[in-house]
Order: C-alpha cells, then sequence, then structure tokens
C-alpha cells in the first residue's frame, strides 16, 4: 500500500510536473508569441503614423510647387513682377480652408513680405537651405506671423528656371500633432518625433530628456561614429523608460531633415492580463490564451487588412497609390517578353491649384476623383495609379496595329471630358508618355522620365502630350554635363575670356572693352554663354564664372602695366545671383588690390532686368562698388519691361543699349525717335551712353547725330583675343 501510495504521490509528482512543464511551455509560447505579434503591431502603427506624417508633409510641398506654378502663370500671363505678391496677399486674406495659415515668398537678401511687414528671415534654416535650392520643413517654431507654434515649410521660389527667392508656407502646427493620437495598446503607449540626435520636436515636453537619453542609448549603442546615418529600426528594442520596461521603435520620416517617430509601449501595461492568466487554472489560461489569440487574429487580420489599404490604395480616389503602382509595374515589366514594348503615361491637371482656390478644395478633390474613376473603367488592359497630389500615371503595352500618338490623343479626350463637365473651370491636361525599351530599367527612372516629358508638353501648344525623345534626353544630359564639368573647365584651362571693343563714335578709337566668357570643352567643343550662364546661375556655380573672369581680366591688365603698354577700362558682367552675394564687394576689391589694378580701369555691367528687381537693395550694392571708384553700367537696356522712368531710380554712370533696340535703325521711324528720346534723356541724366550690336555706318551716322559716346559692334570689331585687342590699341595709340 505504502509502494502504491509512494507510486501514486510520484505518478501525481510526475503528472504535476508534466503538467507543470506542459502549461509554463505553453505560457511561454504564448508569451513568446504575444510578443512577436506586439512587436508587428507596434512596427505596422509607426509604419502607418509614419507614412500619415510623411503624405502630410509631401502634400503640403506639393500645394507650395503649385503654388510656385501659379504664380509664374500669373506674372507670365500679365507680365508683371507684382503678380507674386498680389497673389500671396489674396491667399493670405482668402477664407479658403487650407493646411497653411499663411504663406510668403523671401527674396534673395533674407526678407519676407507679410501684410505690408518687412521681416528678416534671412538668418533662419529653411531660408539657407531652400535658397541653395532644397525643400525644408523647420522644425516647430514660433510663427512670425501669429507668434504661434507653426511646422514651416519653404521650398526654392523659381521663375524661369531661376532661384527668385524662397516660398515659404506656415502650417497649422496640430497638422502633425495629431497623427501622434494614433492608438497603441488602447493609449497605454506614446508617440513622438525627434531628431536625429534625439532632441524632442512634436510630443509629451516633461518626458524629452528621458526620450533623448533612451533614443540615443539604444540607437548608437553599437554604431560609433556613423550617428548621423539615416536608418530604421528593424525590430522593437527593449529599455527602461520612468522605471518600467518599454519597448522602442522608430521610423525614419520621409521628406524631413533627419526627424524620427518614436513610439514608447510599457510592456508590464501591455502584458498585465498575462500576468493574471499566470496566476489562474490551466483551463482558465488555456481558455483565455485562445480567446486573446482568436481576439488577436481577428484584430491582426482587420490591421492587416487596413494596413494593406493605407500602403497601397490611394485614400481620396481609392485607386493603386505610388507604392502600388510601382509594385505592379515592375511585376509586369519583369514578366515580359523579349518583343514586348510598354509605355508608361503621366497625366496632371493643369493649374488644379486655381480650381482649389476658386472653387474650393471640395470641387478639386471631386474633379481628382471623376478622374480615378475614368482610369478604373478604362477598356484596354492597363497598370493605373495616382502618384501625387493631382499626377496620375498608367503603363500600357504598346500594341503594333495602333499609333501610340493617336492613343495619347484618344486617352487625353477620354479623361478630359470629366475637365469639361464644368464649364466654368477651362482646365486642360498635360501628358507625357516615356516609351519603355528596356524592361530592366528602374521603375523611378521611367516615372521619371514621363514626369520629363510631361513637363515639356506644357511648353507644347498644338498637342496635349509630349513624347519623351532623343532630342529632349540630349539637352537633359547637356545640362547634366554642364553643370558637372563647369567647374572642372575652369580647373583645367576649357575657359578663356574674349574682349569686344567699345569705340568712341567721334575719333573712332578704342576707348574700352567688354570682357566675354568663352567655354572650348575638351569633347563637346565650343559652348555657348547663352547655354552654360543660366545653367550656372540655377546652381550657383555662377559665382565661380564671375571670380574667374574678373581675375583674368586683372591678369591681363598688370601684364600690359608691367610692359608699360596701353590698357582701357575693362567692363565685366555681374549676373543678378553675383549681386545677392554678400562677399561680393570685399572680393572685387581683394581682387583688384592683389593684382595692383585701378579701380577705374575696371567696369561692372548689370543687366536691365536685375537693377530694376530690387532697386532699394541693387542701389546699395551699386553704391558700395562706385565707393570702390569703379563705374556701373545698365546692360541690355530695352530688353525688360521697364519704363524710361526708371532710369531715374538707379544710380548709374553708363546705359548701354541692347542690339534688339537699333537692329532696324536706319528702316523704322518708330526706332528712330525711340533711341534718339532715350539717349536724349540719358544725357539728362549725365549718363554715358553705349550701343552694343551696332553693324553698319548708317547706324553708326545716325547714333553719332543723337550724341550716342561709343559703339559695340561688329562695324568695327568682334571679340578679340587679348594679344590681338593690344595690338590694335597700340597702332591706335602710338
Amino acid at each position: 500500500m505504502s509502494k502504491n501510495l509512494n507510486k501514486n504521490i510520484i505518478e501525481s509528482l510526475k503528472s504535476t510536473i508534466i503538467i507543470g512543464f506542459i502549461s509554463i511551455s505553453f505560457i511561454l509560447i504564448v508569451d513568446k508569441n504575444l510578443k512577436d505579434e506586439i512587436a508587428i503591431n507596434i512596427s505596422e502603427v509607426n509604419t502607418q503614423v509614419e507614412a500619415r506624417i510623411a503624405t502630410y508633409i509631401n502634400n503640403n510641398m506639393s500645394k507650395l510647387e503649385s503654388f510656385n506654378s501659379y504664380i509664374k502663370y500669373d506674372i507670365d500671363k500679365y507680365g508683371s513682377e507684382n503678380a507674386k505678391q498680389i497673389f500671396v496677399d489674396t491667399f493670405n486674406k482668402s477664407n479658403v480652408s487650407n493646411s497653411f495659415k499663411g504663406i510668403g515668398i523671401i527674396n534673395k537678401a533674407g526678407y519676407l513680405i507679410y501684410e505690408n511687414r518687412k521681416i528678416y528671415v534671412g538668418n533662419s534654416n529653411y531660408f539657407k537651405e531652400s535658397i541653395k535650392g532644397k525643400k525644408y520643413v523647420s522644425k516647430p517654431t514660433k510663427s512670425i506671423i501669429d507668434g504661434k507654434d507653426s511646422i514651416i515649410y519653404s521650398i526654392p521660389f523659381i521663375i524661369n528656371d531661376k532661384i527668385e527667392g524662397v516660398l515659404v508656407g506656415f502650417s497649422h502646427y496640430e497638422g502633425i500633432a495629431l497623427s501622434l493620437k494614433q492608438s497603441i495598446y488602447s493609449y497605454k503607449g506614446s508617440l513622438y518625433i525627434v531628431d536625429k540626435y534625439g532632441n524632442v520636436i512634436i510630443g509629451n515636453e516633461k518626458n524629452k530628456e528621458g526620450i533623448k537619453t533612451l533614443y540615443n542609448k539604444i540607437k548608437y549603442l553599437d554604431r560609433g561614429k556613423e550617428k548621423t546615418n539615416i536608418s530604421n529600426c528593424k525590430n522593437p528594442k527593449l529599455g527602461i523608460f520612468n522605471n518600467e520596461r518599454i519597448y522602442l521603435y522608430y521610423n525614419y520620416i520621409e521628406n524631413t531633415d533627419g526627424w524620427y517617430l518614436v513610439s514608447i509601449t510599457p510592456i508590464n501595461k501591455v502584458f498585465s492580463s498575462l500576468t493574471n492568466i499566470i496566476n489562474i487554472s490551466l483551463l482558465t489560461i488555456f481558455i483565455a490564451t485562445l480567446l486573446y489569440v482568436i481576439n488577436n487574429y481577428k484584430k491582426y487580420v482587420k490591421n492587416k487588412k487596413a494596413l494593406r489599404k493605407a500602403t497601397y490604395i490611394d485614400s481620396l480616389t481609392n485607386i493603386n497609390n505610388q507604392i502600388k503602382f510601382k509594385i505592379d509595374c515592375k511585376k509586369k515589366l519583369k514578366n515580359a517578353q523579349d518583343d514586348d514594348k510598354y509605355v508608361l503615361v503621366s497625366i496632371d491637371i493643369n493649374r488644379l491649384k486655381f480650381i482649389n482656390d476658386v472653387f474650393g478644395y471640395e470641387e478639386g478633390d471631386n474633379l481628382i476623383k471623376s478622374i480615378g474613376e475614368k482610369l478604373s473603367i478604362l477598356k484596354f488592359e492597363n497598370i493605373h495609379g495616382r502618384i501625387s497630389n493631382d499626377i496620375f500615371a498608367l503603363m500600357f503595352k504598346l500594341d503594333k496595329k495602333l499609333d501610340l500618338k493617336t492613343t495619347l490623343v484618344k486617352l487625353h479626350d477620354y479623361i478630359n471630358i470629366v475637365c469639361s463637365n464644368n464649364s466654368d473651370l477651362n482646365l486642360k491636361l498635360n501628358m507625357g508618355a516615356y516609351i519603355i525599351e528596356n524592361t530592366t530599367e528602374e521603375i523611378d527612372k521611367i516615372i521619371d522620365n514621363a514626369n520629363i516629358a510631361r513637363l515639356e508638353s506644357k511648353k507644347v501648344k498644338d498637342k496635349p502630350y509630349y513624347i519623351y525623345d532623343e532630342a529632349l534626353k540630349n539637352r537633359i544630359s547637356q545640362e547634366i554635363i554642364i553643370e558637372s564639368e563647369l567647374k572642372k573647365g575652369l580647373e583645367s584651362g576649357e575657359f578663356k575670356v574674349v574682349y569686344q571693343p567699345k569705340v568712341d563714335i567721334n575719333n573712332e578709337k578704342i576707348v574700352g572693352a567688354e570682357a566675354l566668357i568663352r567655354w572650348n570643352h575638351n569633347k563637346k567643343g565650343f559652348i555657348s554663354p547663352n547655354i552654360f550662364i543660366p545653367i550656372a546661375e540655377k546652381n550657383g556655380n555662377i559665382n565661380l564664372i564671375g571670380k574667374w573672369v574678373l581675375e583674368e581680366v586683372c591678369k591681363d591688365i598688370k601684364k600690359c602695366k608691367l610692359k608699360g603698354e596701353k590698357i582701357v577700362p575693362i567692363s565685366i558682367n555681374l549676373s543678378r545671383v553675383e549681386l545677392y552675394r554678400s562677399d561680393l564687394i570685399q572680393s572685387i576689391k581683394q581682387t583688384i588690390e592683389k593684382y595692383d589694378v585701378e579701380p577705374e580701369l575696371i567696369e561692372v555691367e548689370i543687366t536691365e532686368t536685375a537693377a530694376l528687381n530690387d532697386i532699394e537693395y541693387i542701389n546699395n550694392k551699386i553704391y558700395q562698388i562706385k565707393k570702390l571708384g569703379i563705374k556701373v553700367s545698365m546692360d541690355d537696356f530695352g530688353t525688360g519691361t521697364s519704363t524710361l522712368s526708371n532710369l531715374k531710380l538707379i544710380d548709374i554712370d553708363i546705359l548701354k543699349l541692347d542690339r534688339t533696340m537699333i537692329i532696324d535703325l536706319e528702316e523704322d521711324k518708330k526706332t528712330f525717335l525711340f533711341v534718339k528720346t532715350i539717349i536724349k534723356l540719358a544725357k539728362k541724366f549725365n549718363f554715358k551712353v553705349v550701343c552694343e550690336g551696332v553693324e553698319n555706318n548708317k547706324q553708326v551716322d545716325i547714333l553719332r547725330q543723337f550724341n550716342c559716346d561709343m559703339i559695340q559692334g561688329y562695324v568695327y570689331f568682334k571679340p578679340l583675343e587679348f594679344l590681338e585687342f593690344k595690338n590694335i590699341l597700340k597702332e591706335q595709340y602710338q
């Protein structure tokens, strides 16, 4: 009996141990599964919130870009620089619902004009970054327009492919802050936005030091000096926060300057139900665990479905978003046959911003929805999606029996029916097509090329589309080459300076010259300044060119002085971009002193457009240049939109009439009287007058009658190499 008892006790103990082992194993398995599931959910929530914030930021950037396009349209249409301020003032005074509290344009000097206030913001990061061509999103900061916390968005303000300043939008602070109220385990967790150093940008301020310490410790524990690298958390990390064990997870927020979304999830609070389960019976554990698993599975299925929709479906149109569109296109191209050809078409609504402003955002959204519906019921096989605010894309296989141009016209007319339903809208669609010759080409590059063609279609008047072709490719390629090799060309001696003489109209002797830059590329040959100067102005290399030209001119003048040879004043051109250099005056002064060149041997030429764009600022620059002893002339007068009365506003010494002003001087009576009037007025202002582009003696005789001072043109001299220029001077002044 004792043996049986002992046997029973042993069997019971074994059963207890087995049951205990099974229970503990089951609990551990459940515990592990729950932790894995929670980690996945944390990752998904973070990803969703990050995507929402990134989309919000991207949408605001897109709105700023549409503002830029609309202002450019107004300037082009009405021919007035005031159009941009009128637009800003109208927008800021309007009651149209918008994510921006206000917008403004900062000029190159760093001044923002807002409601008749001139505010200097030149030291702000958003101005410094965007004036260099970058998009920028600021941290929450007190707004200069109402003193409340705002997110400031900024982009380069581009007119005629030139950065003319910075366009800024002051966004409601709550726009991003609301995204942080995403539920994390019944609000047991919390979300923060931090910068790349862990400083809390948006979130509970009282926890900011603890968040920073924990974030940096976990993120950079084994990464040494790589602290500034952009990265995402692969799995939730364990840590201690406010004396609690927590999960920490972080995501990089796209379109920001190193912002990260950080989630803090207390483990004890999340697993409190599991702690109670351990203290009750195995049956209860089993039932509770089973119910928990079932419930979590339902949540998982529901969250997975919602996440898929948020990740792949555009919320406004219910068609593919950019992510899903790319995935489907890549899959289709990967499975394509060798002889298959596909085309990708990019479509946008011209002046959507105008519709939103005039008819309201609801009307604009309805229009976008309608286009999405139209694409969804196309009668031929295609992949389509909304890839940006007002940009749609579709990819389809090219049918050998069907002409692409005909297809594009039909597609345009089919979609444009939506745009024509409301006769008040008077809309236009822009379409760009890219034929995919190589199905292994990167999808992002394919979309970029289609977008480039779409932008090109806006310049075409006789058709609603543009097909990416070799000419467009070569032009873009040429711009890239120029942008990448200009600096190298300066260093390797591919550039040179030539001199076009200015001739005294009375004694026909050379009394000055204009320094002109020439580029003889080692592979491309001669590249016209009309091509590389605008590109250099756009990317900032114009400052290098300006410094180089002045340096070369001063070297040549010094050579003449050392040899006792005759030299006349040489004028150099300053672009509009260079006039906004803070070190311009100091740089000129240092260069002429370096080569011991008298200031009166240097002249500075500024264009009419640059001179009259910001009169107060430019007059101050002119004053500083003249203070050095250097004369200033207004170049290309007559090519801009100024009036004769503007001449009294600029403190110049010399007025240069553009060649277009006198091209038919001897034939057209209006030109005759107009040029005569300008020269007469210039003389009253005590300006010296130079006429450019003079090509025959009849023009010289007429200009002599008008009391013009100097002639510059092929009638006397073409641009000359320095040696030839010196020899002619020597002959004339012996």
